[in-house]
Parts: C-alpha cells; sequence; structure tokens
C-alpha cells in the first residue's frame, strides 16, 4: 500500500499540475534511510521504501521537461509515536550507530521537505535526501573570489553571516567584497588571502581571522578547487596530478582540520563544515583524472569528519554539483557549442545549474534547518547521477 499509494498521489497530482498549466509543480516522497540499509524483520516496508526511491528518480527523469521537479527524503530514526514502542534497550542500540547520538525530530525532516518544495532548491530532482537564518555567524568560503564560491558569499551574507571572502587572488576576494550586502550589527565582511595547499598559510589565516574578527569560526565552506589539465592516463604527469590533488582535497582537509580546531577552541556549538565535491565524483570526467580522485576523496573525507566530530557539535556535509554555468572566458572556451550540447542532451532539466541554486543548498546546509544531517553528499545535478 506505501508504494502503491505514492504512485497513485503522484500520477493524479503531476495530472493536475500539466492540466492547470503550472510551470513548477514539485514532488517530494518519503522514504527512509532502510531503503539503503535494510531492516530485519520489516521486509515489506523496506520493499516499499526502496521502490519509492526509484519511483522518484524515474518520476524526475519523466517530468523535468514539463516543469515538475521530484525528490525524496530518506529520515533516519525519527521521534515518532511508532517508536515509543521500542523498548529503551532497542532505542539505545539504535542510537549507538548514529553518530549525533539522538533520534531526529518531525520538525527536522519537515525542514527537509520544506527545502526540497522551495525554488532555492530549483536544480535539484531525483535527488535523495538523506538525513534559516545565520545571523552573527562567522563563515569562511574558501575561492570565494570565484563563480560559485561568489554566489555562495552571496547567499551567506544575505542570510546574515559575516563572511570571511578567502582567495588565492586577493583581488578577487575583494571585488567580491564590494558587492556584498552590509552586515547588520556592525561587524564587517573581510578579504583575505590564503593558499590552502599551504599548511602554514592556512594556520596564518586563522591567526588573522582571531585579530580581524575576534569570534570563532563557525562555519565554513570549502569551494577552492582547480582543473588541471586533460590528458590521458598515459601522458598524465606526476606534477599536475599532484598539484590538482594537492589543492582540492589536502587543501580541504587543512582548512577543515583548522577550522573544527578552531570552533573547538572557541567553544562553538553548532559548526558546520560544508564541502564542495562534484558529481564526476561518481560518474568519472574523461582525462580529468586529479580532478576527480581529488573530488571524491572530498566525498570519503566529509563522511569520515561527519562520523569524527558529531559529538563535538560539528557537523560536515558535501555538495556534489553537475555542470554549472560559468562567464569565466577559459571555461567558455572548454565547453565548446558541439560538447556543450551534448552535455545538455544528458541532463533532465535541459540546461546548466546557475551559481546561485548551488549556493542555496549550501546555504541549507550551513543552516539549523539542516540541524540532523551530517556525513551527507547532495547532489545539485539537474536530474543527471551515477
Amino acid at each position: 500500500m506505501l508504494f502503491q499509494g505514492t504512485f497513485l498521489m503522484t500520477q493524479a497530482a503531476v495530472r493536475d499540475m500539466l492540466s492547470g498549466g503550472v510551470t513548477e509543480g514539485v514532488v517530494v516522497n518519503i522514504a527512509s534511510l532502510a531503503a539503503k540499509t535494510g531492516s530485519r524483520g520489516l521486509c515489506s516496508y523496506v520493499a516499499s521504501k526502496a521502490g519509492i526511491v526509484g519511483l522518484t528518480k524515474t518520476v524526475a527523469l519523466d517530468l523535468a521537461d514539463k516543469g515538475i521537479r521530484c525528490n525524496v527524503v530518506l529520515p533516519g530514526f525519527t521521534d515518532t509515536p511508532v517508536t515509543r514502542f521500542l523498548t529503551e534497550q532497542e532505542k539505545q542500540g539504535i542510537l549507538a550507530q548514529i553518530p549525533l547520538a539522538r533520534s531526529a525530530l518531525p520538525r527536522e525532516v519537515a525542514e527537509v521537505v520544506a527545502f526540497l518544495c522551495s525554488p532555492e532548491s530549483s536544480y535539484m530532482t531525483g535527488a535523495a535526501v538523506d538525513g534559516c537564518s545565520l545571523r552573527e555567524r562567522l563563515a569562511v568560503v574558501t575561492g570565494g573570489g570565484g563563480n560559485v564560491g561568489k554566489a555562495i558569499c552571496d547567499v551567506l551574507a544575505e542570510r546574515g553571516a559575516h563572511v570571511i571572502v578567502a582567495d588565492i587572488d586577493l583581488a578577487k576576494a575583494e571585488a567580491v567584497l564590494t558587492t556584498l550586502p552590509a552586515v547588520r550589527d556592525g561587524q564587517r565582511h573581510v578579504a583575505m588571502q590564503v593558499d590552502i595547499a599551504d599548511s602554514t598559510s592556512v594556520q596564518n589565516l586563522f591567526s588573522s581571522l582571531k585579530q580581524v574578527h575576534g569570534s570563532p569560526v563557525s562555519v565554513l565552506v570549502n569551494c577552492a578547487a582547480i582543473f588541471g589539465s586533460g590528458t590521458s592516463i598515459l601522458d598524465t604527469s606526476e606534477e599536475s596530478f599532484n598539484r590538482v590533488v594537492d589543492v582540492n582535497l589536502k587543501g580541504t582537509f587543512l582548512m577543515t582540520q583548522a577550522a573544527a580546531r578552531d570552533m573547538l577552541a572557541g567553544e562553538v556549538t553548532q559548526g558546520v563544515v560544508v564541502n564542495i565535491s562534484s558529481l564526476v565524483a561518481k560518474t568519472g570526467f574523461k582525462g580529468r583524472y586529479g580532478y576527480v580522485a581529488s573530488k571524491a576523496g572530498i566525498v570519503g573525507l566529509t563522511k569520515t569528519v561527519a562520523l569524527d566530530l558529531a559529538d563535538k557539535g560539528i557537523r560536515c556535509n558535501a555538495v556534489l554539483p553537475g555542470m554549472i554555468h560559468s562567464p569565466v572566458p577559459r571555461v567558455s572556451e572548454f565547453f565548446t557549442k558541439e560538447r556543450r550540447q551534448k552535455m545538455l542532451s544528458w541532463l533532465p532539466l535541459g540546461r546548466f545549474a546557475q551559481p546561485r541554486e548551488v549556493a542555496d543548498v549550501v546555504a541549507f546546509l550551513c543552516s539549523p534547518e539542516s540541524s540532523y544531517m551530517t556525513g551527507t553528499a547532495i547532489e545539485v545535478a539537474g536530474g543527471s547521477s551515477s
């Protein structure tokens, strides 16, 4: 009944949306984390919830060109009347497997659903999400002078955060700084230079932050990355491979380590780290060995940090964007008209993401609305996936 009911309701709602000329329709299905993990003795329940995940992805592919998005939420152990029938021993056994060491509140699941219903998730369809005020939060964004980095700085500043625009190119960071909305409480946004692949530079950044701002970092967004050159495995040099991995993966590690230490020293109780990976971490990308390896490494790093720091009040999640529109000339040159058309044919939504659409997902993960999410890797890929 669970699976059949979801199908029938989705079918009826979609027909109504299309006949009514709805251009931004949304369907959100509630499955369960058990769809991925299984649950002893609950064969029908788990099978139906897994079916809902498959249904969601198929509906997303089918309706993307009609302006209807479909996503699914996979809640973990949630505090509901059903769970109250469990014995204390059973509850403790389940909680022992959860890094945050508590059950979700229904409101926390509802906040994720509301986000998926909103325009802020406009480039998400076919996604399975398991498990908003930023006023006065000190947020560091690496790669803040870049295309997506700037969009992230914009959104965090709009939501009240004090933003540190960090970039290896200080001039680019300062240019972004001039576009950010003013902070209401008399504090200011700051542009700072950092080479994230250099541990000394990273340490200097956090030392300078103490002098400039005083309060500890509570939000870190690791967005800085380089693409590297595209060559065959036969011709990729060790130097070029190492350079990309040093910036993208080691840089993310060094920044996360320094930020976590700063959060703990400053007794931050709701610390957040969001790492920007890429959909190619799952799909691969011809010729981009250092880039793909580093982005896949970021997903593994994210999940491990989440496990390590959950009991210390620090959450860590990753965002996996697909193709993103970029005005940067060298990126435009890479995406020739022929290559662009080929890539667009792979995307159910039929277009590249706007930087703002990625930034809105990042802002959600930085906010209290995602309080029960850690160790997740969210695809923002227009319906394309592995």
